[in-house]
């Protein structure tokens, strides 16, 4: 789609995909995967998970706010809508996952280490849990435990968003206030006090 910006503008069929891939390599699965572990939990005594703010890079900025019932995409300020339906792209949770990313060559493309285990945070119904990812392998589900061992369930309405960063992004919780500078009274006082000398000379 010439209308987008590479590399977001390359499309495919799924059946088209798996058949391509067939000609080459076994597509074949021992059972259907399972992507998250689903469910109803507590959410009682978690903090406040109704913002987020991610600095990838100098011109990319990314935040997800809880509005409405739903978790809503600001790219660079910008409200993330679907082209075709006009309406906000929303979920009903957020994972925060934290894992190693390197460089692989000149333009840019992302080795992201996915085997083992790290940080994580998951944001739903407005509050914020701090989880554990495991992974054991390629094909393996990745697992999220909370402090007490237990594993995460998600809702099963609505997308679930993974948004990916590296140890080295800076990640906000809460809105940054900016204050402005206030002005220096003591020196206007002093300039006052000059000026009253000079008048009763």
């Amino acid at each position: 789609d010439q209308t987008r910006k590479a590399p977001h503008n390359l499309y495919g069929k799924g059946l088209g995909l798996v058949k391509y891939m067939s000609k080459r390599i076994s597509m074949k699965v021992d059972k259907q995967p399972l992507l998250f572990s689903y469910g109803n939990r507590e959410t009682s005594g978690e903090d406040l998970g109704d913002y987020l703010k991610i600095n990838y890079h100098g011109n990319y900025t990314l935040v997800i706010k809880y509005e409405k019932g739903a978790y809503h995409r600001y790219m660079n300020g910008i409200l993330h809508i679907d082209r075709e339906t006009k309406e906000p792209l929303s979920a009903s949770a957020v994972v925060l996952q934290v894992a190693a990313m390197k460089t692989v060559d000149s333009i840019g493309r992302q080795e992201i280490s996915f085997i083992g285990s790290g940080p994580a945070y998951i944001l739903q119904n407005g509050r914020r849990t701090k989880v554990t990812w495991y992974k054991d392998s390629p094909r393996g589900k990745t697992i999220y435990k909370d402090a007490n061992g237990v594993e995460y369930l998600f809702p099963r309405e609505g997308q679930i968003w993974v948004q990916v960063v590296s140890p080295n992004h800076k990640i906000f919780f809460e809105p940054v206030v900016e204050k402005k500078p206030e002005a220096k009274k003591t020196a206007a006082k002093s300039t006052a006090a000059v000026k009253s000398a000079s008048a009763s000379k």
